[in-house]
């Protein structure tokens, strides 16, 4: 719905979702895809059977191991006008109580970015 550039913030632990399709969708969408927590080695394989290649290669997808790197991965990529989503896919249970935690925990990780230079993206959480 979004029709800036996107940089997508995915991961936590799977709950069984159809992996490839979303890989196929998330790469028609996104400028960036930053994976975090239990899921990220799981989907940057589907993402790379999709088509997918690294960030700091050339490529389009980074994995990091935590959401905070993760912010501060998309932050450090993402261009003025572009929207950086958190949309995980996965639940937070890998490392938040629930979702309501991580949500809380990414909207204080980019109120922090409010001093860094290039902290000017859209950041939405879904």
């Amino acid at each position: 719905s979004f029709s800036k550039p996107i940089i997508l913030l995915a991961g936590g632990r799977d709950k069984d979702m159809v992996w490839t399709t979303w890989a196929e969708k998330v790469l028609t969408n996104t400028r960036g895809i930053i994976l975090f927590g239990d899921l990220a080695e799981f989907l940057e394989s589907q993402l790379a059977l999709a088509g997918a290649v690294k960030i700091q290669d050339g490529f389009k997808v980074r994995r990091v191991d935590t959401l905070e790197e993760a912010v501060m991965a998309s932050s450090d990529i993402a261009e003025p006008g572009d929207v950086v989503l958190l949309a995980p896919g996965g639940t937070s249970f890998d490392n938040f109580v629930d979702f309501e935690a991580r949500g809380e925990a990414f909207r204080k990780l980019v109120f922090d970015l409010a001093g860094r230079p290039k902290a000017n993206p859209r950041f939405m959480l879904n």
